[in-house]
């Protein structure tokens, strides 16, 4: 379902209706044209929410962690399950060089 979704809605805030929503997404608020990487329940599934494709958004890993974070802090529980890139192959690998001070 979360492939299917993100192949015809490809861009952050996207909604079934073809539009960018600014509700849940802060590069739409910005205007920036960023991937998706997740697709989100528009209203939780603890929360009553269904995988109608009504009540799925897609948004970047970013803007789905600022989501699952202001949700979280109003007493919100989610399933569990933490926003994830799609696979390993988007897996990006920093080098960390010491510093003077050994940090």
């Amino acid at each position: 379902m979360s492939k299917a979704f993100l192949a015809q809605h490809p861009l952050c805030g996207m909604r079934p209706d073809g539009q960018r929503h600014t509700e849940h997404s802060q590069c739409a608020q910005q205007g920036r044209i960023v991937a998706a990487q997740c697709t989100d329940h528009i209203l939780a599934k603890v929360q009553g929410g269904t995988d109608d494709w009504h009540n799925l958004q897609a948004l970047c890993l970013a803007c789905n962690t600022r989501k699952a974070n202001l949700f979280e802090g109003r007493g919100i529980k989610s399933l569990g399950r933490s926003a994830q890139r799609p696979g390993r192959s988007h897996a990006q690998v920093f080098t960390v060089k010491q510093g003077p001070y050994g940090w």
